[in-house]
């Protein structure tokens, strides 16, 4: 399963958006960023990861739902990780 590549311009800042439903295309990603930003660019102390998560809104107080949604960004380099869909 291959993960679709977007690139989205706000306010004149552009990012690089990977959305997947594969484990094997976010470990690659994750891979291929650290790999670029620690030895390509030389940021080895400077490695930052934003992290959030969004799930499937609960309908009573009893009900638990998993984790639908990972998004994982470094600098202007962001993962879309579709979970439920797996």
């Amino acid at each position: 399963m291959a993960a679709t590549l977007h690139n989205i311009t706000f306010h004149n800042l552009s990012s690089n958006i990977t959305v997947t439903k594969c484990a094997s295309e976010v470990d690659c990603w994750i891979k291929a960023t650290v790999f670029y930003y620690r030895y390509g660019v030389g940021l080895s102390n400077l490695l930052l990861v934003g992290l959030d998560v969004e799930w499937h809104p609960c309908k009573s107080w009893e009900e638990t739902n998993p984790v639908a949604t990972l998004q994982l960004c470094m600098r202007k380099n962001c993962l879309i990780f579709q979970i439920t869909s797996l």
